[in-house]
């Protein structure tokens, strides 16, 4: 059988929890980092913050309709459900790959936010519970998360285009 759709719309989820997906999203470049160490830091970033381009004219409210069958079932799609804790699965599996690795070599990867206090969490030693990136480092991380959106415009694309050139 073929069901034509005039639309079909899509509601993910995802970024309903933001910790759970930093959590899940610095696992990821961790896992491409060492799988592809060749990987621009730059198309890493772009790779795995592309929600920060989304322009907020870009946003729609969800219709109502689409949440109501879930209402009526007692569940409520739009609250997070952070663990108690603080923690999410990929975390540890990040403090697994520092201690195996070193932070250094992330160190470019834009995946800090939030990391030293998960790590105290986690009970790391303090040298895998700190933020290893320089003041360079940490000022192409702003100017690529201010140069996001949108990504077309002429200061993000000279910011990438310097960075790269600069090795990242």
């Amino acid at each position: 059988p073929v069901l034509d759709c005039a639309e079909l719309h899509f509601l993910h989820l995802q970024y309903i929890d933001p910790a759970r997906t930093a959590s899940k999203q610095r696992w990821y470049q961790c896992y491409e980092r060492l799988r592809q160490p060749e990987t621009s830091p730059v198309r890493l970033f772009d790779q795995y913050h592309h929600m920060h381009a989304i322009r907020p004219e870009q946003l729609r409210p969800v219709p109502a309709g689409w949440l109501a069958p879930y209402r009526e079932a007692g569940i409520d799609l739009l609250r997070a459900d952070p663990p108690a804790d603080g923690l999410y699965y990929w975390d540890p599996l990040v403090l697994e790959i520092f201690r195996e690795h070193g932070l250094a070599l992330f160190a470019r990867d834009c995946l800090w936010d939030g990391w030293p206090e998960t790590a105290r969490r986690l009970g790391a030693p303090p040298e895998l519970a700190r933020d290893p990136r320089s003041f360079g480092q940490r000022l192409a991380h702003r100017l690529l998360q201010r140069t996001n959106r949108p990504k077309k415009k002429l200061l993000g694309r000279l910011t990438r285009s310097v960075l790269k050139r600069s090795g990242w």
